[in-house]
This record gives C-alpha cells, structure tokens and sequence, in this order.
C-alpha cells in the first residue's frame, strides 16, 4: 500500500537508501500508484538493467539482475534484485513508469575487512594495567570500532582510534588501556553500516596474584647462594685453624726433638784409649762429677762448694 507521503506520487520506490556488502544482494521495490500503465523500466547508475510489460508479464532477466512481481487485487508492486553487488554499482537505481513518472533511489555498497586483537590472551597481576590493541583492515567506508569487558560497552574515552587510508579501503588501529581487577572477557567490534552484526575478536584477560614461584625461586636461590658462601668461609677457616694446630703441633714435636737431640748430645760419651780419660761426644769437656778416672780415680762427686776427690791406694 501507498505510504501518506506517496499518495498523489505516481510512482514509489522503497527502500530510498540501501546499504549492502560486496557480493550480497540489493533489493527494490516498485509501486505504481496507476492501475494501468505499459512499461517499467530499472536503471542502475546510468545502465538500463531490466524491463518488465505489464500486458504481457515479460520480464528481461540476466544473471544479475531479476524482477519479481507481488501485485494483488489491492497493489501493484515489482521488485528488483540485484546481485553480487560491487562498489561499482554504488548510485542511484531508477524505477521509471512509461508516460507516468519515475523514482530514484540509492545504492550503496560498502566492504567488510578484517578485526583481530594484536597478542591474544594476557595475563598480569592484579592492579596493573593491561594495554589491548585491536587491528581492523581493509574496511570501506571506516570501520566503527568499540570495545567491551565482559559483554558491557566500554567508555570511549578508554580506548584510543586512529585510521589510515590505503587506496580505496581503510585500515584502523584502536588501543584500550584496562587497569585489571579481575578475569575478563575482552572483545574488539568493529562494523560498518551495511552489517546486521559487528566482527568480533575476542581475548582473555587473566588476572593472578604476584608469581609467587618466581618469588620463592629467588629467594631459594639467594639462600643457596648465601650458605654456600658460608660453608665457603666455614670450611677455609677450619682448614686454617687445622693447619694451623697442625703447624703449632709440628713445632712443638720439632722442638722436643731438637732438645732430646740436644740432651743425648750433652750426656754422649767417647773413650779416648790413648791417655785413658773419658771426653764428651762433639769436643766438649764434661764436669769432673760426671767422669771416672779409670787409672786412679774410683769416684768423683760433686758437692755444694766443688769437687772432692777420693783416691784409693793399696800398699803391699
């Protein structure tokens, strides 16, 4: 049926703007207000695409381009597909009545590209903050990009959009900055007008406590450090006391040794057969107490104030 605004408007178009991907389907529909009229003809840009008679049904189909007729007893309409649309087809699609008047409407085909946050999958400890980037190329017009934590929408003012322009298409970087409280899912939505439904990448965030692994490994390995150290120090020290003890003992048994030595040399005795007199060992004279005259003396002894001499003499 007619809208209001049409009444009066031989011919009526809907939709006015159609926005489709490359490679879907546009699709029109044509009302002529008239019951009678001859011919319908559809232009796309400046190309005639298709013509349909009323008299007859005709319909000019191709491989793109196709009408399908939904009049009834109450409305006359035609609609006309168009498929594998291009960028090229992008501009006005014309439904014009002969000898009754025309509408235009607009196509607009736009490109969907690609979304993928850049590193997966974070994790860090909690409190810090945790940096995503989202990476969205090849996109006609801009892609819109917007982010969420756990399925709820992000603020804008916590993520950061810039685009670049390359040939026809266009690539945009978004970066979001999230101080982590707690695991999240992390989701990067980028879109265009012609897409019922956003491409979504999506990523974990995994918040934990500090590594207390890490923690306790260096600690084991400044403990181990330390006590070896120490066992270190502890083991030459007793091998310095050990020696020395070692060095003093030697000493001491080396210095017994010398005064033995020196005693035995002291009470050593040599017997001199030529003149019959006891000499000390190394030259040295003994004291007349410690010698026995085998000639004439039977004893020596030795008192307070000096030697006393006891001779013996047998008178026959």
């Amino acid at each position: 049926m007619p809208t209001k605004e049409a009444v009066g408007v031989p011919v009526q178009i809907e939709p006015q703007n159609a926005v489709v991907l490359v490679d879907a389907e546009a699709r029109f529909n044509c009302s002529p207000t008239a019951h009678v009229w001859h011919v319908m003809i559809w232009s796309v840009g400046e190309e005639v695409v298709l013509t349909v008679v009323q008299e007859t049904g005709s319909v000019e189909n191709s491989d793109r381009f196709s009408a399908v007729n939904y009049t009834t007893t109450e409305s006359q309409r035609w609609e006309l597909i168009v498929r594998n649309v291009s960028r090229s087809d992008s501009g006005p699609v014309t439904c014009a009545i002969q000898n009754i008047g025309r509408q235009t409407a607009n196509l607009t085909v736009q490109e969907r590209g690609t979304v993928n946050i850049v590193g997966g999958d974070q994790t860090i400890t909690k409190g810090e903050e945790a940096i995503f980037q989202c990476q969205a190329d090849g996109w006609f017009p801009e892609p819109h990009i917007s982010w969420t934590l756990n399925g709820v929408v992000v603020d804008k003012n916590s993520y950061n959009t810039t685009k670049e322009e390359q040939g026809s298409l266009f690539n945009s970087v978004s970066v979001l900055r999230h101080t982590a409280l707690g695991n999240s899912s992390v989701e990067c939505l980028a879109s265009v007008p012609a897409m019922s439904t956003p491409l979504r990448s999506s990523v974990y965030l995994i918040v934990g406590k500090r590594n207390s692994t890490v923690l306790i490994a260096v600690t084991v390995s400044f403990g181990s450090a330390a006590l070896l150290a120490l066992l270190i120090i502890a083991i030459v020290f007793c091998c310095k006391k050990k020696k020395k003890a070692r060095s003093t003992y030697q000493e001491e048994v080396r210095a017994r040794s010398q005064s033995v030595r020196q005693g035995t040399n002291n009470l050593g005795y040599v017997t001199d057969n030529s003149d019959s007199v006891q000499r000390p060992q190394n030259g040295k004279h003994l004291t007349m107490a410690d010698s026995v005259n085998s000639q004439g003396y039977d004893l020596s002894t030795i008192s307070g104030n000096g030697i006393r001499k006891h001779r013996h003499q047998t008178i026959v």
